[in-house]
């Protein structure tokens, strides 16, 4: 599992830490502290997975409180399925708000691809490459406006990328 070290939600949000965190993307546990750097951005410890600690990590105590039949100590590894309810969206709410405001505010795929004016097949293509990340949330999905705004700041060619010849 990855390596321990201050997260960046710690940072962003002047979170303290808890015991573990729980991955919206994967449904797994970990500790706290653990994560897998790539590309400068910590991401949740487990391989392939591609959630990150900061939109995609939950407190595991919010879990629980949704959850009330799940352990207070997870089981590292084991999946965990988030059961959307009463319970839950208070939790999801705040996290959604304190996200939100961290990143300029969230946005539907739909209004990125607007934004960007580039279609919603090349928005796809670019999540699928990982040049842009999708987070969510009561069961939808959103893109972080910075990120939107970064990515509009790059300079681009029109059309798709030249395909490299294979020699």
């Amino acid at each position: 599992m990855g390596r321990a070290k201050k997260l960046d939600r710690e940072r962003i949000f002047g979170e303290k830490p808890c015991k573990h965190l729980w991955c919206l993307h994967c449904e797994r546990a970990y500790k706290w502290g653990q994560f897998r750097e790539i590309d400068g951005l910590q991401y949740c410890p487990y391989d392939g997975c591609d959630g990150d600690t900061v939109m995609d990590g939950w407190r595991w105590e919010e879990i629980v409180e949704a959850n009330p039949d799940y352990p207070d100590v997870p089981v590292l590894g084991k999946v965990y399925e988030l059961n959307r309810g009463s319970k839950s969206l208070t939790p999801e709410f705040r996290r959604f708000q304190k996200v939100s405001s961290a990143v300029g505010g969230l946005m539907f795929p739909a209004q990125a691809a607007e934004v960007l004016e580039i279609s919603r097949q090349r928005l796809s293509d670019l999540l699928k490459e990982g040049r842009l990340r999708q987070h969510n949330f009561f069961g939808r999905d959103y893109i972080a406006s910075d990120e939107v705004l970064r990515f509009q700041g790059v300079a681009r060619t029109a059309g798709r990328p030249k395909k490299k010849d294979k020699k």
